[in-house]
């Protein structure tokens, strides 16, 4: 790449690299997410997680490429026998009675590591409604013994009381009563699950490629007084073209190596209730992404297919404005020492997303600095 050189600004949280022609290569920035934001989510044991919002957001910086292949291998039952097959993506399993059963969704997240190596996350989800539905029913089962019984089916087909019968394992289960107000809000949540399963899935899946991706790999944060959490991202500008990416994917789906310089990290999730990894998407259920009054689920995108939040470019852009009238005359010399290509600093509405993502990041680190010192 030759030579390097490191700009920094402020307290050094962020910085470029640049070849010897003088074009920035890397940039090192410090997000700012909120829970008002929907960015960052409380899950049960006291933890904060961001949310894929939240990542879309660090992707910002980060510059990863996700791809939600068209299709995808599984193994089904044909016939009696395992049969390995190419599906749609996501794939999703019916019960006889039209109700989803399961939603598998894999997504790949590409980009370059933190030190400039190319890098793919293949992300399998299983999402088992069913399952699910049954943990969330035993838990209630656990804490509310008046809403239910473990028990075998012959017993709950003897004492035909108008319970429920969820299955479990071999010939046992919950009889579960379905007027008790616990097991109401399981249902409640079970069919919010159907209506949005696909969604829920994808979402997940897309939010766990990004984190397990290098250049973000952070899941779990601290957020400061006030409810906001600062997390350091890396990206890189690359000249890889649509097409290179594409086949980059192609070879990780299809299970072809990829070049040696690519790593491919695979992992496979299935999504368990009461699980801190797969708890955030609690948060995603209640936003208003999720309002049933706005659009149908036909007309509505999935929640990383919308539009970025990332506090907007627009109000990015809105916040570097204050600064330059604070500033005035320092401000451009502020932007020349951090990314000397911009050199129209005053019509910052034509830079990069990523170089306005890093200027602000660099102003409102800069600005914490100085508040602590006070």
């Amino acid at each position: 790449m030759g030579s390097r050189e490191i700009a920094t600004l402020g307290d050094g949280q962020v910085f470029v690299k640049r070849t010897d022609d003088g074009q920035m290569c890397a940039v090192k920035s410090e997000i700012e997410l909120g829970v008002r934001e929907k960015e960052l989510c409380a899950v049960p044991g006291g933890s904060v997680m961001i949310t894929a919002s939240g990542l879309d957001k660090l992707n910002r910086v980060a510059g990863l490429t996700v791809i939600k292949p068209p299709q995808i291998s599984i193994t089904v039952e044909r016939r009696g026998f395992p049969e390995t097959t190419m599906v749609e993506n996501p794939y999703i399993e019916y019960s006889k009675d039209g109700a989803i059963k399961v939603v598998t969704v894999e997504c790949l997240a590409i980009g370059l590591s933190p030190i400039g190596n190319w890098c793919i996350t293949q992300e399998r989800l299983r999402f088992d409604l069913v399952q699910y539905f049954a943990s969330d029913a035993w838990n209630k089962v656990k804490k509310f013994p008046d809403c239910g019984r473990f028990t075998t089916k012959a017993m709950h087909d003897k004492h035909a009381d108008g319970n429920m019968w969820v299955p479990m394992m071999l010939n046992t289960g919950l009889s579960v009563d379905v007027t008790h107000p616990e097991i109401t809000s399981v249902l409640t949540g079970h069919i919010t699950r159907q209506k949005f399963a696909e969604r829920i899935a994808s979402t997940i899946c897309r939010r766990n490629a990004m984190k397990r991706h290098p250049s973000i790999a952070q899941s779990v944060v601290q957020p400061e007084q006030g409810g906001y959490a600062y997390v350091p991202v890396i990206g890189w500008q690359h000249d890889q073209t649509v097409d290179g990416l594409k086949k980059m994917a192609a070879q990780a789906v299809s299970g072809d190596s990829p070049p040696a310089e690519v790593e491919v990290l695979q992992v496979e999730t299935e999504v368990e209730f009461g699980n801190e990894e797969n708890s955030a998407v609690e948060g995603d259920l209640s936003s208003d992404d999720m309002d049933q009054n706005k659009k149908s689920v036909e007309e509505q995108q999935t929640l990383f297919e919308q539009d970025n939040v990332l506090g907007n470019r627009e109000e990015n852009l809105l916040y570097l404005k204050k600064v330059r009238d604070s500033l005035g005359d320092k401000f451009r010399e502020r932007v020349h020492a951090l990314a000397p290509d911009l050199s129209e600093c005053d019509d910052l509405s034509k830079a990069p997303d990523h170089n306005v993502d890093a200027l602000v990041g660099a102003f409102k680190a800069e600005a914490r600095q100085q508040k602590e010192k006070q």
